[in-house]
């Protein structure tokens, strides 16, 4: 009985200490992010009316954004269509592209992505091409004035791992069905990028 007895009490006991084993160190801490604006409480509008692009005109067309600033971990150079990474965080990219009174005969297909470059030489050219990511696509048919817009844009939450790293927008065409026949040209006004870093800070 003394035997049987003991081996009922080692089994409760080993099946007490493993139900109650200790809790992970760190699990459960509250974590809070910060959010910086990079470009600021406005938007950073397409280049101005000097500077008008046409997104139909190549099959690749890299936006260029107004403006000169360096805050918040970002470069971006006047006129250009860098966004030079100087400290390694997570970022938020917004961007919205608008083509207005576009003259283009019939129909077309364009999409619209952030390209993110690694190993830059400087802040003016582009370094190694690593990732493309997609943005939106948008669909065109000109029949009529009143209807010939075209609309590209979206956003992406990216960590960039090092400060040499960049990234720009891209607007590629699928196709157009008469190519070279007009202009889609981007309104400067209604097109726009936002851009936020966030960092996070355990409570």
């Amino acid at each position: 009985m003394d035997w049987q007895a003991n081996k009922i009490q080692g089994l409760m006991l080993t099946t007490t200490t493993t139900t109650q084993s200790a809790a992970k160190a760190g699990q459960g801490d509250p974590m809070t992010c910060v959010t910086a604006q990079v470009t600021g409480t406005a938007p950073i509008f397409t280049t101005g009316v000097l500077n008008i692009e046409n997104i139909d005109n190549q099959d690749t067309t890299f936006i260029t954004h107004s403006g000169y600033f360096t805050t918040n971990g970002i470069n971006h150079p006047n006129n250009s269509p860098f966004f030079n990474i100087n400290v390694a965080a997570e970022y938020t990219v917004n961007v919205k592209l608008r083509g207005t009174s576009g003259s283009v005969n019939e129909r077309g297909m364009f999409w619209v992505v952030c390209r993110r470059y690694k190993s830059r030489p400087n802040n003016r050219t582009r370094g190694s091409p690593y990732r493309d990511y997609y943005l939106s696509s948008s669909y065109y048919r000109d029949d009529s004035n009143g209807f010939d817009d075209v609309c590209l844009g979206g956003n992406v939450r990216v960590h960039f791992e090092g400060g040499d790293e960049q990234f720009e927008i891209v607007v590629q065409k699928s196709y157009t069905q008469q190519p070279n026949s007009g202009n889609i040209p981007i309104n400067n006004s209604e097109s726009f990028i936002t851009i936020e870093r966030h960092a996070y800070e355990v409570a």
